[in-house]
């Protein structure tokens, strides 16, 4: 197994920027593994994907390797074990950073956002742009 992340770990590395990919230990600890549950997981490596075609990357590599993922944005989640993977081994896959309004229609009344948009970014957008949405 350790040789299969190993490996997981240079395929990231190389089609993604380097900041997308944090395999430290201890970073993976205190960011991404302490909840309010008595659960422990084992995360191998956490990728933080920018953009669409990151995302692609990640999958189809995930996919080639038959290695699970486990995607979230920006909530807490603690009733559910907070950023946890359901089974070890799985690769986190933190998708905070990709925090773009990409359309608000105020003739429709919807809006197209990334999935790090939180909740309070979204109201200011509304806010400051229309009068019928906010």
């Amino acid at each position: 197994m350790k040789h299969e992340i190993e490996n997981l770990h240079r395929m990231y590395e190389g089609a993604l920027p380097p900041q997308a990919v944090v395999a430290d230990p201890v970073v993976i600890d205190r960011l991404y593994r302490r909840n309010v549950t008595a659960l422990d997981r084992r995360v191998p490596l956490v990728l933080r994907p920018r953009t669409e075609a990151e995302v692609e990357r990640i999958v189809a590599i995930a996919n080639q390797h038959r290695t699970p993922l486990y995607p979230f944005s920006t909530g807490k989640n603690w009733g559910l074990g907070s950023k946890l993977p359901v089974t070890d081994g799985c690769i986190a896959v933190d998708l905070s950073l990709m925090n773009r309004i990409i359309e608000v229609s105020d003739e429709f009344a919807y809006a197209i956002i990334e999935p790090g948009v939180t909740q309070a970014q979204l109201a200011a957008y509304l806010r400051e742009r229309t009068d019928r949405l906010s």
